[in-house]
């Protein structure tokens, strides 16, 4: 397979495994938001690990080791590589990207657009059946027939915690407000949503502060 820039146009998820990987070691299957799928062996020349970078700017800068370094792993999962060297001792991924970490060496990698609809997915579904048959998965579910939809919906959220964000940081600066919140704080969330509707006229909701608290933790900071 010639490597070009054209083949890993509208990429949208990959599944990475390391060289001691166990399964598929040694590879790299690509998914794109047309559903179409190909996969490469990065040890061989024609398709070498260089040539991919080259090819497929979203890999450049990437370390494939293990979980992220603020990835908890669950007691059971099986973790080879790692390295001594702090600089290379966890995987790191692109902005704009959200991680999996699949047990043995294996990774998926998602773009932030559809990293949420890909949870939802793989809830429940052993990290085997999703490093060998993730494509596969997502094929059985509506998921191409609604990727406009996941998109915009995405665009959407992002852009109602930005505006949230940037009015909660204007009325921060106000001499008063800090002691008030601090005040309704004492009665949760729902008390947050008060003082800033009532005094400062955000309307917003329990469920809205703590949606875009996780969002804002997930896609805002950087993890990779």
């Amino acid at each position: 397979m010639e490597l070009t820039k054209e083949l890993f146009k509208d990429i949208i998820a990959y599944r990475l495994s390391e060289p001691g990987a166990m399964g598929p070691a040694r590879t790299i299957e690509f998914l794109k938001r047309t559903g179409e799928s190909f996969e490469i062996d990065y040890g061989q020349e024609e398709t070498s690990w260089e040539k991919v970078k080259e090819n497929f700017e979203e890999i450049n800068g990437c370390i494939f080791n293990g979980p992220m370094k603020n990835e908890v792993a669950s007691s059971n999962t099986i973790i080879i590589g790692m390295s001594e060297n702090e600089e290379n001792a966890y995987t790191k991924i692109r902005p704009g990207w959200k991680h999996f970490y699949l047990d043995f060496g294996n990774h998926l990698v998602v773009k932030n657009e559809y990293y949420l609809e890909f949870r939802d997915i793989f809830k429940g579904v052993e990290n085997i059946d999703r490093t060998f048959d993730w494509i596969k998965i997502i094929h059985k579910t509506d998921f191409f027939k609604r990727i406009d939809l996941i998109e915009k919906e995405f665009y959407t959220l992002m852009e109602k915690d930005e505006e949230l964000m940037k009015r909660i940081e204007e009325i921060n600066k106000l001499p008063d407000y800090k002691k008030k919140m601090e005040k309704a704080q004492e009665k949760g969330v729902q008390g947050m949503c008060q003082l800033l509707e009532d005094e400062y006229g955000i309307k917003t909701t329990e469920l809205d502060l703590r949606q875009c608290a996780i969002r804002r933790m997930l896609f805002h900071s950087n993890h990779g």
